[in-house]
């Protein structure tokens, strides 16, 4: 959870950053290709950020299933 909360964080400031330098740039004939540059960036690390949170969706999905046979080893021959 901790990887994903720092890929957000990471795409925020990012943003941030590339939008105080779109602001700089604004009027010169670079602004186009740093638009451009700014959204397939954008877009990667939200690709990245999506691949971090499923990704931590399965993990806690792996440990609660052994949570759950470690529990079943334990208590179900008490409880049956």
């Amino acid at each position: 959870m901790e990887l994903f909360l720092d890929e957000v964080r990471v795409l925020v400031y990012t943003i941030i950053c590339l939008e105080c330098l779109l602001q700089f740039v604004s009027g010169s004939s670079y602004q186009k290709y740093l638009k451009m540059f700014t959204g397939l960036l954008v877009v990667c690390l939200c690709g990245s950020v999506v691949f971090s949170a499923v990704s931590s969706i399965q993990n806690y999905k792996l440990e609660m299933k052994s949570f759950e046979e470690l529990w079943e080893e334990h208590w179900g021959a008490e409880i049956y």
